[in-house]
């Protein structure tokens, strides 16, 4: 392959890619301080903890940078709030700067997600999946609300990303491991799927983590000085207030059920989630 074509080629990705991105922003950012309508008190929470952060260096409870704020009834990561202070800072405290943040990682996930496909396939198919996380009708929903769980596909595309790189520059294991440890700071069902994924990880490709010893081994000592702390606070009674609150639900026959539920048709392309805050209203989670 000449090298002009190459370069035809790398242009016309890069056009399209620029494209793609322009509707991942038109999508999650045109009206977004009244659309969707309504500003939940949760929104309202991390909007205010980013605010008092900024001005005090504590929230709005009087603790002085907290890895983890205090909510109505349970506590809450504080990534996603100290992520929105740059955003409270510059537009003021308003629905449309509590928003922002959540748009702004959304828009980063398309770039990124083209990024990691394209390490694992080719330019052609990093398209494709970017332009289908671009009109995402789940993604598009919480890129425009201000609930950390955005977070969770951004920095867990980057661990995955940088784990892809490693089999070609060892050294970014400890890139991915971090990622890989901030991604449990975002929302509770990281605490879950994050490690089973990192284990499947280790099961699958043990051999390339014994080949690179040192670099994993690095890696699990970054990891570890970001979760240990984690690990303490989830089993703390403040921690475990959302899990009390909610119940953990123990028969492996139900939890089964309730795992396989979210792939049954009905919720993934006609009804969705039946909260509304977790699902754009008359429509699935993803479109046929």
């Amino acid at each position: 392959m000449s090298n002009t074509y190459t370069n035809k080629i790398q242009k016309s990705s890069w056009f399209f890619l620029l494209i793609i991105l322009a509707i991942a922003a038109i999508l999650r950012i045109l009206f977004l301080g009244s659309i969707p309508n309504g500003f939940y008190c949760d929104e309202a929470s991390n909007a205010y903890d980013s605010y008092s952060i900024l001005h005090s260096l504590r929230d709005q409870h009087g603790q002085f940078l907290p890895w983890f704020t205090r909510s109505i009834d349970d506590y809450r990561e504080s990534l996603f709030i100290f992520f929105s202070i740059p955003f409270i800072k510059i537009f003021g405290l308003n629905e449309f700067a509590a928003r922002l943040p959540a748009a702004f990682i959304g828009i980063l996930t398309v770039l990124v997600l083209y990024y990691l496909v394209k390490e694992c396939f080719e330019q052609k198919t990093a398209l494709v999946a970017a332009f289908l996380l671009a009109i995402n009708p789940w993604h598009i929903h919480f890129s425009r609300i201000a609930f950390r769980a955005i977070l969770i596909p951004l920095l867990f595309c980057l661990a995955l990303l940088f784990f892809v790189k490693s089999f070609r520059h060892p050294k970014y294991i400890s890139l991915s491991a971090l990622f890989f440890a901030f991604s449990l700071y975002t929302y509770a069902s990281a605490r879950v799927f994050i490690p089973l994924f990192m284990l499947g990880l280790l099961i699958i490709f043990w051999k390339h983590f014994w080949k690179h010893k040192q670099q994993t081994l690095i890696a699990l000592g970054l990891f570890a000085c970001i979760f240990i702390p984690l690990f303490i606070f989830w089993i703390s009674p403040e921690g475990m207030a959302r899990a009390n609150a909610t119940g953990l639900e123990l028969n492996p026959l139900t939890i089964a059920k309730y795992y396989l539920s979210y792939f049954n048709p009905f919720f993934l392309f006609i009804k969705g989630d039946g909260l509304p805050r977790h699902s754009a209203a008359k429509i699935g989670q993803l479109y046929y």
